[in-house]
């Protein structure tokens, strides 16, 4: 088991935020997808659930998810892949597939190491509904892990193609997203803002409470969205939504309440 402590650390450090954007004409941003291997999965760690240690709201939804047979999943904010990727439970023992983004550079290298038998985006979703270009500014690799972290004073630029998820959702065929996970960093509410609820359906949503969180509420209750608790109240960290429209069309009751995480934050 990864000590929880270090856990939050590591999460840190994948990390990055944005600097800077600028639109992109005719961009061949599909030069960034990368098809699904065949090859095994060369998983690092054992867990079958490897979500955040505070939170793994990744376990407490697969009570609500595992009824769904070959589902598909996005995870925004994707990482290495298998630490803290909230995702990998539902490819490695449900067998469902999906579409990884990440815009690190480094990461994205850890992460094609896996094979994951899913899509992987080497960019950022937009938060227009045009194609950018973003920089982004990460803490620098061979700095300690607190310093790098809390003060940022050793920084590491990187540029990164950032794309509207119906972009990317078209050129895969995709109009049903199972399970999205939406972690980057504050643009949360202007991504959602932008997308095509209309045209595509979403499941279940897990999105960070970052500083456009009020915007998120906003979109997600005019798209009839509802909001999951926990028997002891709201969640901590990221929001849980989801869409009552998917579960009926599936013929599955609409989640009531969110099993209780097992995460440590909700057990102090």
């Amino acid at each position: 088991m990864v000590d929880a402590n270090l856990g939050i650390v590591r999460c840190i450090l994948l990390q990055q935020a944005v600097v800077g954007l600028r639109l992109l004409k005719d961009a061949d941003w599909k030069a960034h997808l990368r098809p699904t291997p065949t090859e095994p999965t060369n998983w690092v760690y054992n867990e079958d659930f490897s979500g955040e240690p505070a939170l793994q709201h990744d376990q407490a939804l697969a009570p609500i998810l595992k009824q769904i047979s070959k589902g598909f999943f996005v995870e925004s904010g994707a990482l290495t892949g298998d630490f803290a990727s909230n995702t990998k439970y539902y490819e490695k023992v449900l067998d469902w597939t999906g579409l990884l983004v990440e815009p690190n550079p480094n990461n994205i290298v850890e992460l094609r190491k896996l094979n994951r038998h899913a899509n992987v985006f080497e960019g950022c979703l937009s938060n227009t509904q045009s194609v950018v270009e973003m920089d982004f500014v990460a803490p620098a690799e061979g700095t300690s892990s607190i310093g790098s972290a809390v003060s940022f004073l050793h920084q590491r630029n990187f540029k990164a193609t950032c794309v509207p998820l119906g972009f990317i959702l078209d050129a895969l065929n995709r109009t049903t997203i199972d399970y999205w996970v939406l972690d980057v960093e504050g643009m949360e509410g202007h991504i959602l803002k932008n997308f095509d609820f209309a045209k595509f359906t979403i499941g279940v949503l897990q999105v960070e409470r970052g500083r456009s969180h009020s915007v998120v509420q906003e979109v997600m209750l005019a798209n009839k969205f509802i909001e999951l608790q926990t028997p002891v109240g709201e969640t901590i960290q990221d929001a849980i939504y989801v869409n009552p429209q998917y579960f009926n069309v599936n013929r599955l009751n609409i989640p009531k309440v969110l099993n209780l995480p097992p995460g440590w934050a909700y057990h102090k």
